[in-house]
């Protein structure tokens, strides 16, 4: 999922929030992973997950999505075409530098078929580098998104990646949304 492009003028960009209904495939034992019940039903040992990328183009013209949802098949499509200089450039992570450089913004319950839950992730300009703030995000499998907004600017677009860590495993979406917010 791809925004519109934020538009020029909109120069205070105050928020991004991100609203997702999803749920994990809840079949850890199927897959061969002996998690047992003290992950069940929380957020630790969650391997489907939802990543945030600002894709940035100094072109006039830019497509409003990179691929049509449903041609995307896997990860890699995604970020050949987002990644690809004919198009875009995806702002990396600066926080990440190695290892993941988009940003995570929500993890699923762990092992729960079936029942999609709603999350309500909001990012500020003004994060704050917290450990309390951070302690409690990641609790409700939440990520504070730190730097992301204040690096946005007239004509980024937010993407929402969909992400399962493993082959087969699959991250069920029933709705998502992305809205940015600014100062006028």
């Amino acid at each position: 999922m791809v925004t519109p492009a934020i538009p020029s003028g909109h120069t205070a960009i105050q928020a991004v929030r991100f609203t997702l209904l999803s749920h994990d495939q809840g079949q850890a034992e199927a897959l061969g992973l002996n998690l047992g019940d003290n992950f069940r039903g929380t957020y630790q040992g969650s391997h489907t997950w939802f990543e945030a990328a600002i894709i940035r183009d100094d072109r006039e013209e830019f497509p409003r999505n990179l691929i049509p949802t449903d041609e995307i098949e896997d990860i890699d499509a995604f970020n050949r075409d987002a990644l690809s200089r004919e198009h875009a450039r995806e702002i990396r992570n600066p926080l990440k530098a190695g290892t993941m450089e988009r940003w995570e913004v929500q993890y699923n319950v762990q092992a729960v078929y079936g029942i999609p839950k709603m999350h309500q992730v909001v990012w500020m300009k003004d994060d704050v580098f917290n450990d309390e703030v951070e302690t409690a995000a990641r609790s409700k499998g939440a990520r504070t998104g730190r730097g992301f907004v204040s690096m946005l600017r007239p004509g980024d677009r937010v993407a929402l990646v969909i992400r399962a860590q493993y082959h087969g495993w699959r991250n069920f979406i029933y709705g998502a949304k992305i809205e940015i917010f600014h100062a006028v």
